[in-house]
């Protein structure tokens, strides 16, 4: 693991290597600035090269997780739990995410999650919920000030702003 300095030296370039693309470009890609950095600075690549797979891998994992034919590996097939209708488990991952605020989540089998646990992530999905809704709401509101402008204008001449000079 990287130290802390080292962290926030990695943060600096990438910060850096955002705004060089935007300034050059007026847009880019995150997946553009990796490239950029390995290429400007080889000894940064290497001391991120483990963590990047390895967070690579996990967000696969996470994905599999999700999913009844991965769990059923492990002998897991399906959840059954009385009272509860099937439409409404089919709607529920095989695994729970337990958020613990601390580290990275954990993903329990939904057999074995505790009403805690299950509590726990219910929350963490009406949160994730609200953040959508307020993002939701500001870019309608953007989206009705637009309505009747094609869609290749670019949203600063839509709205007549322009850069500061520099």
């Amino acid at each position: 693991m990287a130290s802390e300095l080292e962290d926030k030296k990695i943060a600096t370039l990438i910060s850096e290597a955002i705004a060089a693309e935007l300034k050059a470009h007026g847009e880019t890609k995150a997946g553009a600035i990796g490239p950029l950095i390995r290429t400007k600075y080889p000894d940064a690549a290497a001391t991120y090269g483990e963590q990047l797979f390895d967070g690579a891998i996990a967000r696969k994992a996470s994905a599999q997780l999700k999913s009844w034919f991965t769990v059923s590996l492990a002998g897991e097939t399906t959840l059954w739990l009385p009272g509860i209708p099937e439409d409404v488990l089919s709607e529920i991952p095989p695994t729970i995410t337990v958020p613990d605020g601390k580290t990275e989540p954990r993903h329990v089998l939904l057999s074995r999650v505790t009403v805690g646990e299950f509590r726990a992530w219910e929350k963490m999905l009406a949160k994730q919920i609200e953040d959508d809704k307020r993002r939701h709401k500001a870019a309608r509101y953007i989206v009705a000030k637009i309505k009747s402008l094609p869609d290749d204008v670019s949203l600063q001449d839509a709205f007549g702003i322009r850069e500061a000079a520099e």
